[in-house]
């Protein structure tokens, strides 16, 4: 079984992309504190696919706090000459965690199953 499940904070500013054939893809980054390292915080990428997407880029901002659940996924690419991997969650299920005040909306869930490779 492949579950990813964590709560954080978005890092970066929210940009949708769209694919040829119209497809929403949305990529971000969370930050999520260790809870036993209080010093020590991770980046995790992710991606969303359809109305989760557009779910997520109209209603979070750079800072918003989310739960997100899905799959990781690790792929190879080349940079300068070298190979490398990334790893990046392809997001299932997402909870906004911000409250009414900082601009949020109100807690809803989105879902999609509707995923591109």
């Amino acid at each position: 079984m492949n579950k990813y499940i964590a709560t954080g904070n978005l890092v970066r500013e929210v940009e949708m992309t769209y694919t040829a054939g119209g497809l929403a893809i949305f990529k971000n980054c969370i930050a999520v504190k260790d809870t036993f390292k209080k010093d020590t915080t991770y980046f995790h990428n992710f991606t969303a696919f359809g109305k989760t997407a557009e779910t997520m880029a109209n209603f979070m901002h750079k800072g918003s706090k989310v739960l997100i659940e899905g799959q990781l996924t690790q792929s190879s690419y080349e940079k300068d000459g070298q190979k490398r991997t990334s790893t990046d969650v392809i997001v299932d299920r997402f909870e906004f965690l911000d409250s009414k005040k900082d601009g949020a909306s109100n807690g809803q869930t989105g879902q999609s199953n509707t995923r591109s490779s």
